[in-house]
């Protein structure tokens, strides 16, 4: 009787958590947000004149968000030849930042945004993917070369999250 009385108190000082397990358990983690809109700037699209190369879009991503902090250039350059538009509604384009990727659709601008982060759990459950789209009020200049579309800066609201 005495020796199971003994084992059934070593066996509850052995299962007792230690000082360590203790902190392990109550640390909170703070996930990283996307609250603050993304800022676009010196957003161009050239749609060549038939018989002109060289149509493209191109502008410059930020993200300030804390812990999220990015800056990356996107552009979609169409091959010599191509008679297509920089306009494509349905295609998402990478920018020079893999965490990046667009759509631009003449009227407005869709960006996704993926990152990192640990507090969702355990790869892979720790990705998590940002999107916003935003109208965009571009200036139109129309030379014998093509049509340029730009806008000096405009931002883009989160508006969903997965």
């Amino acid at each position: 009787m005495l020796l199971l009385l003994v084992l059934s108190l070593l066996g509850m000082t052995f299962a007792a958590p230690t000082p360590t397990e203790e902190a392990a358990t109550t640390t909170t983690c703070h996930a990283l947000i996307e609250e603050t809109p993304w800022t676009i700037t010196s957003l161009t699209a050239f749609d060549a004149a038939p018989g002109y190369n060289g149509s493209f879009v191109t502008f410059h991503f930020c993200d300030v968000n804390a812990g999220l902090e990015l800056d990356t250039d996107c552009s979609r350059y169409l091959p010599s030849g191509s008679s297509r538009s920089p306009i494509d509604p349905d295609t998402y384009y990478p920018c020079d930042s893999n965490d990046v990727q667009f759509i631009y659709a003449g009227s407005s601008l869709t960006i996704e945004r993926s990152y990192v982060d640990d507090c969702l759990g355990p790869s892979p459950y720790n990705s998590a993917i940002a999107y916003g789209t935003e109208d965009t009020s571009v200036v139109n200049t129309t030379s014998p070369t093509g049509n340029t579309c730009s806008q000096a800066e405009m931002f883009v609201k989160i508006t969903e999250e997965s």
